[in-house]
């Protein structure tokens, strides 16, 4: 968008941001899910560490089941799906290990 010449920035949320980590070439640069979320977990400052937990708290809120977390974490810009990981569950200990 273009305000006068000048470029408006998108706002996103904790949770796109996160998801968004996880992009189509998530696999090659990491060997697993932990690994990719302890990564990006740990360059939050702890502002943004408790803006993700309040953000994953609404998010399991609103998507009670595991087929629910995965919708909306691909509709939130994750290219990248875990194989084998329960998201529900690892988004539940996230929000524990914030």
């Amino acid at each position: 968008m273009d305000r006068g010449g000048q470029a408006i920035p998108i706002k996103h949320s904790p949770f796109q941001r996160l998801a968004a980590f996880f992009h189509q070439d998530f696999g090659l640069l990491f060997p697993n899910f932990e690994a990719g979320m302890t990564e990006y977990v740990s360059g939050l400052r702890p502002e943004q560490r408790l803006a993700l937990r309040e953000d994953l708290r609404a998010v399991l809120l609103g998507a009670t089941t595991e087929a629910e977390v995965r919708r909306v974490w691909i509709e939130a810009g994750a290219q990248w799906v875990a194989k084998g990981v329960k998201l529900r569950d690892a988004f539940i200990k996230l929000t524990d290990d914030l």
